[in-house]
């Protein structure tokens, strides 16, 4: 596993959502910036044997050193285009990372300080929202221009999504709607996101 450095979010402060409306059982399957869109992984599902030790290795890999990470089996993934609602778990609520901001290895902190600045350490469950009001940055939305009222889709490979206008939702893409756009600001050109943020629902 390489060292992965993290240090920041694609969340704002601005958030509105029942704690019943969170998810607190999978962990993310890599590291990843919070506020990404995640699909729930298959296998390892048991909630009987949800923590053991697994395939990550803790920071760098070592010649003849097998130092697995004691962590949560029961995964999520960055969500894709093409994935269902059904498929959808929700958006992550904080980063998962090794390190934070400064370089420091997670795993050598207290949980309760990586928690209180945003991170979840690699391996732990990170807290994954189905239902609520977020603001997130426009990079999350690949591309295309958030619009009040546009539904929003998974899309692309990297968590993020996109936001359609509903005359182009069709039967077929119905299934695929995981909230909408409330409201944006922020710089677009056409073709990407320059700046900003908008405030999304997530509905699942």
């Amino acid at each position: 596993m390489p060292n992965v450095f993290i240090s920041s979010t694609n969340l704002l402060p601005d958030k509105s959502y029942d704690s019943h409306e969170v998810l607190p059982f999978f962990a993310l399957n890599q590291t990843g910036l919070g506020g990404q869109l995640v699909t729930f992984l298959t296998g390892n599902q048991d909630p009987v044997s949800s923590e053991a030790y697994g395939t990550q290795q803790v920071g760098a890999a070592y010649p003849n050193i097998y130092s697995p990470i004691f962590g949560v089996l029961r995964q999520v993934r960055p969500a894709t285009f093409g994935d269902s609602k059904w498929e959808v778990a929700g958006l992550t609520l904080k980063t998962t990372a090794f390190y934070d901001e400064n370089g420091n290895k997670l795993l050598n902190m207290p949980y309760e300080q990586t928690e209180a600045r945003g991170f979840v350490q690699t391996g732990q469950a990170v807290p994954i929202l189905k239902r609520g009001q977020v603001t997130v940055f426009l990079s999350q939305f690949n591309g295309t221009k958030p619009v009040a009222g546009y539904p929003l889709l998974a899309s692309g490979t990297n968590g993020g999504f996109a936001c359609v206008a509903p005359s182009y939702i069709t039967t077929g893409l119905m299934n695929s709607v995981v909230g909408r756009c409330i409201s944006a600001t922020g710089t677009y050109n056409g073709q990407g996101v320059l700046g900003g943020f908008a405030q999304i629902e997530v509905a699942l």
